[in-house]
């Protein structure tokens, strides 16, 4: 038996082809393969700095494009078609994609064009991001996430009890839903204000008329500011961590309802426990690949970082104070790398246990048979007394931490610089070793009890930690070689790929006209 919001689901999740292919060469975008090849090794050494999910690293490919040729518009299919080039040559989505999304898109552009003209041409903070997730949705709509993010959402709404005092009564449901998306879906920022101004303002919702865009344009700033706090609640960090165990059924089942034969093995409990098994194991290897490959994309970016700052500041600094330090110089080159790579190398799986309670959630979330447990959300009891106490104990140790740690960096003879850049790698490599190995973390609902040399290496490692998550938020907002990609050499060698592109299509009509 399965129960309504779960077999509504199903509907939902019908296999087909998106974004929808072209059968014929004049449906298609017919981009070249050279170029295709050229534009893609590009984006990929790119997304090696800026690294995220397919979904998101498509949506700012798409943002990017706005940001370049926004300003420029013109006839709105043209740059519709130009913007669909664009990700096809990249390899975002397929050459083979039919230009009939060329119309769905222009249709957007023209209603946000219309919008930014009704408000003098300016840019709102929101705009282009609000635009990208508008066209990326054209090209691949999700409803069925959406669909299971609501389930996921509406179930949570029933069992959840509220006792957190800082989140008003009015704000729970949106803050609530804000959550569920983050947990399950992993959605961003782009893609939430997405979802919340369509809810605030319908009148966007497809062909817009003038008279609704003038509505619009008028209550945007204030929109746009109402949604921020909403997206930045003090409370938000908090019930995300408190979704996250709450999604990993929901994660789950989203794999199962994907698979032929979805109803069959959802009304036998016995098929579905199999399922479960070989979905954990599937996405436990997918994930174990995933981190193989970031590891290595992280590591390269390191020596790559290491390389520029150790030719252009570290060498040139020790050969004017004196001499250059081979040794430290090594260590620092290879010393971070090898400490990722041994912080991912051996991430324990989850267990017997975990797949047990997996199988018993599964079939009473289908089902809707038993009842699970109320999930109660508290407001933080920390008093401001014994909170100062401790920061001050974390700060003191802090220091003693650093200290200890410029102190034998010296007895290994490495200057002030490069001591300096050997604590911020390692700062750095000690976060994303924290977060990688924190992946297994969504297929967890059996929480593993630390051990007392856990907690022990947490003390003394947490410091490094926090200093690796203070650069790594900093850094991403004055990320150089981004900027150098993005501002100077992204716009000229895109336009050079247009010319390419157009010249290789000159050569193949003359072709056809000779015969």
């Amino acid at each position: 038996m399965i129960r309504e919001r779960i077999a509504t689901l199903l509907s939902f999740f019908t296999p087909r082809e998106v974004p929808e292919r072209a059968t014929t060469p004049e449906e298609s975008l017919s981009v070249h393969v050279a170029t295709q090849r050229v534009d893609s090794a590009y984006e990929r050494f790119r997304n090696l700095l800026d690294p995220g999910d397919e979904d998101i690293l498509r949506r700012k490919a798409i943002m990017r494009f706005l940001g370049r040729r926004w300003a420029f518009t013109a006839d709105p299919e043209t740059f519709s078609l130009d913007l669909l080039k664009n990700l096809a040559y990249g390899k975002y989505i397929p050459g083979a994609t039919h230009r009939r999304y060329t119309r769905d898109i222009a249709v957007v552009v023209q209603k946000a064009f219309t919008f930014w003209q009704l408000s003098n041409r300016t840019t709102h903070t929101w705009f282009l991001p609000l635009l990208s997730v508008e066209i990326d949705r054209i090209l691949y709509p999700r409803e069925a996430d959406d669909a299971l993010v609501y389930a996921f959402f509406e179930d949570t709404l029933e069992r959840i009890v509220w006792e957190d005092e800082t989140v008003e009564a009015s704000e729970r449901k949106t803050q609530l839903f804000l959550a569920c998306h983050r947990a399950l879906a992993k959605t961003d920022d782009a893609e939430l204000f997405w979802h919340l101004f369509r809810t605030a303002e319908p009148s966007w919702i497809g062909e817009a008329s003038e008279e609704d865009l003038e509505h619009v344009a008028e209550h945007f700033p204030r929109l746009q500011e109402e949604i921020e706090q909403a997206l930045h609640h003090p409370a938000a960090v908090r019930l995300l961590r408190k979704m996250q165990l709450l999604a990993v059924p929901y994660r789950i089942l989203r794999d199962i309802l994907r698979q032929e034969h979805a109803e069959a093995i959802l009304e036998n409990p016995t098929r579905l426990a199999s399922a479960v098994q070989a979905v954990l194991t599937e996405r436990i290897r997918r994930l174990e690949r995933q981190m193989f490959r970031r590891v290595w994309h992280a590591a390269l970016f390191l020596f790559l970082s290491k390389g520029v700052l150790a030719f252009s500041l570290e060498i040139p600094y020790e050969w004017f104070f004196g001499n250059i330090r081979v040794v430290p110089l090594f260590i620092n080159f290879f010393f971070p790398p090898t400490v990722l790579l041994l912080m991912t190398g051996s991430i324990p799986r989850p267990g017997k246990a975990n797949t047990d309670r997996l199988i018993q959630i599964l079939q009473t979330l289908v089902s809707g048979e038993g009842k699970h447990p109320e999930s109660i959300v508290r407001t933080p009891q920390k008093t401001a007394v014994r909170r100062s106490i401790f920061t001050l104990i974390y700060g003191f140790f802090s220091l003693v931490l650093f200290a200890g740690i410029f102190w034998f960096l010296r007895v290994l003879n490495f200057s002030l610089l490069g001591g300096f850049f050997f604590v911020v790698f390692l700062g750095l490599v000690s976060f994303l070793g924290l977060r990688l190995r924190s992946s297994m973390r969504e297929l967890r609902v059996v929480v593993p009890q630390q051990r007392v040399i856990g907690a022990l290496l947490d003390f003394l490692t947490l410091p490094m930690i926090d200093l690796g998550r203070q650069i790594a938020l900093r850094a991403s907002q004055i990320n150089v070689f981004l900027f150098l990609l993005d501002a100077i050499i992204e716009a000229p060698f895109k336009l050079l790929i247009g010319l390419v592109e157009e010249w290789f299509t000159y050569l193949r009509e003359r072709k056809e006209e000779l015969v």
